[in-house]
């Protein structure tokens, strides 16, 4: 979700050792360049996988590793409900925390408040757009299925930052859950004056940090791969190398 944050990227891959390829289902996204970048320095060190990438959304993603076609997600959020069905890579970026954001013109202080339902208490009708199995951290999420149907728009469909935020924009809806990168990337990506800016609702120390991860099924097949790709990346670590990436 460059993971500076960049956007939430995810790649489903099936799992062979032999001359067929490793297939990779990639979500189109567009800021993830340390992503990409962490991934394929710690791919080029893995010869022996063949990769194929082919572009999907986040919903299809799922449905194909849990239907058996593929075997894992790229640059997914760990939840505990995707534990109980997935093995996690280590970490392999960080960024901040989710931002709650209210449309510029809105009557309302910024930056002082603790949570989504503070938000709320003091502006009852306002509406929160999210999208259909995304997870935006696990605090959130678990404050989201507190929050009363009503005040929830759920957008289905492949997920897209961009058009959520244009959907915001154009208010479809009054909140838009968001990590700070990605809004200041979409900000700068579509010439939005400072003065049309999202504002961000929630005090900067709310937020947390993020890690995303490789998650794949329980196979012996995504053992292996996760065993060898965790091997990497922590030489990429004690090298500097994700050092390195992270200044790009």
């Amino acid at each position: 979700m460059w993971f500076y944050i960049f956007f939430i990227c995810a790649l489903v891959f099936s799992l062979r050792v032999s001359s067929e390829p490793y297939i990779f289902y990639k979500t189109p996204s567009e800021d993830v360049i340390i992503e990409d970048a962490i991934f394929n320095a710690v791919i080029r060190s893995l010869p022996n996988y063949l990769i194929k990438t082919e572009e999907v959304s986040l919903a299809r993603a799922i449905y194909e590793i849990d239907k058996g076609n593929g075997t894992c997600i790229r640059n997914l959020v760990k939840t505990p409900e995707r534990s109980s069905k997935y093995l996690f890579s280590k970490p392999m970026t960080f960024f901040f925390g989710v931002q709650a954001y209210v449309y510029p013109k809105s009557n309302i202080k910024i930056d002082t408040f603790k949570s989504l339902g503070e938000v709320l208490e003091h502006n009852p009708k306002w509406v929160i757009g999210i999208e259909k199995q995304r997870s935006y951290g696990e605090d959130f999420d678990n404050a989201l299925k507190k929050i009363k149907k009503r005040n929830i728009y759920i957008k289905d469909g492949s997920e897209s930052e961009t058009q959520m935020y244009d959907m915001f924009r154009a208010r479809r809806f009054d909140i838009l859950l968001e990590y700070p990168s990605v809004v200041r990337f979409l900000n700068r990506n579509k010439n939005i004056p400072k003065e049309h800016e999202p504002l961000p609702l929630l005090k900067s120390e709310y937020l947390g940090i993020i890690t995303g991860h490789l998650a794949c099924i329980d196979s012996v097949h995504s053992q292996n791969f996760l065993k060898d790709f965790n091997e990497k990346l922590n030489q990429l670590f004690k090298q500097g190398e994700l050092h390195k990436l992270y200044r790009l």
